[in-house]
């Protein structure tokens, strides 16, 4: 008798645990920012946003990092007139991977002033963006195998 009891609580100790290692997947388009520490219907969690998925803003941070959960990014993040793409609060114990795409950028085009055909002036005006951006200590890894451009 005691040999199923320890064999079913073996299971559920693997099935505990498998639960807490899955992430909450974006697979649609978001257009509102993305917190570890209140995705899943305000409990924390990991955020995997899939290939089909993306988070899209018109300022300020896309995705923040402010528990001790994972953030992968396979899909698109995309903020213009915006800070950054991933933000890891200090303190934090997490990793970040990104397999997909960010792209933090302004609407600013320069003018070209004496009609040489090449743009004058600055290449863009605003300041304090970021792909990825740590704000201090990171416990965990960051990892950039896709496409990060910064304007």
């Amino acid at each position: 008798m005691s040999r199923y009891l320890l064999a079913s609580t073996a299971l559920f100790a693997l099935a505990a645990g498998a639960h807490s290692v899955r992430a909450e997947d974006i697979t649609t388009k978001k257009t509102t920012p993305l917190r570890t520490s209140t995705i899943k219907g305000g409990a924390a969690d990991s955020i995997n946003i899939t290939q089909d998925g993306s988070v899209v803003l018109t300022a300020g941070t896309a995705v923040t990092m402010d528990s001790d959960h994972a953030v992968t990014n396979a899909g698109a993040i995309a903020v213009s007139n915006g800070s950054t793409g991933i933000l890891a609060a200090a303190g934090t114990t997490g990793n970040i991977t990104n397999s997909g795409t960010i792209t933090v950028d302004e609407p600013y085009k320069p003018a070209d002033d004496d009609n040489d055909g090449d743009p004058d002036g600055p290449y863009a005006l605003g300041s304090h963006r970021y792909g990825i951006r740590t704000e201090g200590t990171l416990a965990g890894s960051i990892a950039n195998s896709g496409k990060i451009s910064v304007q």
